[in-house]
C-alpha cells in the first residue's frame, strides 16, 4: 500500500515507468500493475530507485504474461 502522496511526489519515476512500458507495448493492466509495485515498494533513496523500477516493469510484465496464458497471477 502506498499513500496518494507518493504518488505526487515521484511523478518524474513514473514518467520514465511508463515511458518503458510504451517501448516494451505494455498493456494498460501491465502497466498500472507495474506502477503500483513500484510505488508499493519506493525505497528512500533516489539511487534504488531505478532497480525498483526495473523490478516493477519485470513484475508487471509477468502477471500479464501468466493472466495471458490462462494461469491465476497472484492478488496482491
Amino acid at each position: 500500500m502506498y499513500r496518494a502522496s507518493d504518488e505526487r511526489d515521484n511523478e518524474q519515476w513514473l514518467a520514465d515507468l511508463n515511458e518503458a512500458a510504451d517501448r516494451l507495448g505494455f498493456s494498460t493492466e501491465a502497466r498500472s500493475r507495474a506502477a503500483d509495485v513500484f510505488l508499493s515498494a519506493l525505497p528512500e533513496s533516489d539511487r534504488s530507485k531505478r532497480a525498483t523500477l526495473a523490478a516493477a516493469l519485470y513484475v508487471g510484465g509477468l502477471v500479464a504474461v501468466l493472466d495471458a496464458a490462462g494461469l491465476d497471477p497472484p492478488g496482491w
